[in-house]
């Protein structure tokens, strides 16, 4: 007999080739990808980096097809929810360390806001219940903004670098959230539709 208990999870249809996000303000990139040079970092059309500058909120994310739809529900659980401008401050440079290729990020600071560095857990949480989002890999969600991905081997080095060339630190006000998708013709998450806080 067949066994019917299936604990795999389910839920609504992802995929990579998209995301909710944020999107710091163009002028602020060149002094968080300070490896790069400033030039090529705010020509973001003819760089070779396939991402903008980006906080994730859910990713994997709906299909492009379903954007609309989205942004309509989600209009009003942010409405509901009381989910208005904040400020974050990019400062403290952290990492994700695997065995070959490690990711150094920015972490993300909410400030003058009563829920703190819990509004964007908040956030997340909100856009998987509403869409039904479900996450099957069971990690935690860690906000950040990925800076550079280098050999492990080399982390501590590359990350004191990051530190020592930091011109401090960057702050800027959220008042929107981006549904981003890949672009048939580059292949650059590009954002497709926002949500105005």
């Amino acid at each position: 007999m067949k066994n019917n208990n299936n604990s795999e999870k389910k839920g609504t249809y992802t995929t990579i080739n998209s995301a909710c996000s944020i999107i710091p303000p163009l002028h602020t990139w060149p002094d968080m990808f300070t490896d790069e040079d400033p030039n090529s970092v705010l020509d973001y059309e003819n760089n070779k980096s396939h991402w903008p500058a980006h906080i994730n909120l859910a990713f994997p994310f709906i299909p492009l097809k379903d954007f609309t739809n989205a942004k309509t529900k989600l209009k009003q659980v942010f409405k509901k929810h009381n989910i208005k401008p904040f400020d974050i401050i990019l400062k403290d440079f952290e990492y994700f360390e695997h065995s070959h290729t490690s990711i150094i990020y920015l972490k993300p600071s909410v400030v003058n806001h009563p829920m703190g560095d819990d509004l964007l857990i908040y956030i997340h949480k909100l856009i998987n219940e509403t869409l039904g989002i479900v996450d099957k890999t069971d990690q935690e969600y860690v906000p950040h903004l990925s800076v550079a991905y280098v050999q492990t081997n080399h982390l501590n080095r590359i990350l004191q670098e990051f530190k020592e060339r930091s011109p401090g630190p960057i702050q800027f006000t959220v008042d929107t959230l981006h549904f981003l998708a890949v672009r048939d013709d580059n292949g650059k998450m590009t954002s497709k539709c926002c949500i105005v806080l």
